[in-house]
């Protein structure tokens, strides 16, 4: 992918601010600094705490029970193209049959930010009770794009609410038309997450820790007795 594909932060959503749960106070502190820790989706994929991690981080499968037809019919080539299956549609004509096929698409290791629109006791329990306030998540993700890209080239950035449903899906079940990294299962609604995520050049990349001083005007500390009212 050229630099014609370059996005600086797409931004998909509704809320103007979110919220950041740490477990520790020194944590929050670099936070509100402009000191970012960017995880990964592989990093979340082997989190042993299954509240904070999810295995099936990026993940989308596609049954297929028994179907036959012509290729040019409009339902065989959904489900080819769902498969990872490519089929002709001209010629003389013929027919296809797929059956018993599970077909698992895998979005590539990216560069992660969790954030929540929520603050309440089950997430204090899971992510920590010291929590920042990010107070314009469009000017947040535009800066963090940026300088992500000026010094990194790490690109193609999108924000957006992420979708709770299933990740599984028979035959034509309609699929959520949104970036499969956007959407987890139904088990993790409570969380309300919002997610900032970025592609790299390269294909192996690490979490790190990211210093973009600007972002401390965007960033401010919720005290604690403030938090029952972001529920």
């Amino acid at each position: 992918m050229d630099d014609s594909d370059t996005n600086f932060g797409t931004y998909t959503g509704s809320p103007k601010k979110v919220y950041r749960l740490f477990k520790e106070k020194w944590q929050a502190e670099c936070f509100l600094k402009g000191d970012i820790w960017l995880s990964t989706l592989e990093e979340c994929r082997n989190y042993e705490n299954s509240e904070q991690g999810d295995p099936n981080e990026g993940k989308q499968v596609h049954l297929v029970s028994s179907v036959s037809g012509s290729p040019a019919e409009p339902r065989i080539q959904e489900i080819a193209r769902r498969q990872g299956i490519e089929i002709g549609t001209s010629g003389g004509g013929g027919s296809i049959s797929i059956s018993q096929n599970v077909h698992t698409s895998v979005h590539e290791n990216s560069y992660l930010l969790c954030t929540s629109k929520v603050y309440n006791e089950r997430l204090k329990d899971v992510f920590g009770q010291y929590v920042v306030e990010i107070t314009d998540v469009y000017e947040f993700n535009s800066r963090l794009s940026f300088s992500l890209f000026d010094q990194f080239k790490i690109f193609q950035g999108m924000a957006g609410e992420v979708q709770y449903t299933k990740q599984t899906y028979l035959d034509l079940e309609p699929i959520p038309k949104r970036e499969i990294f956007l959407i987890k299962d139904n088990r993790y609604e409570y969380q309300k997450e919002f997610r900032f995520v970025w592609r790299a050049h390269k294909p192996m990349i690490k979490p790190f820790l990211f210093s973009c001083p600007s972002l401390s005007y965007l960033c401010k500390w919720v005290p604690y007795n403030m938090v029952t009212s972001l529920g």
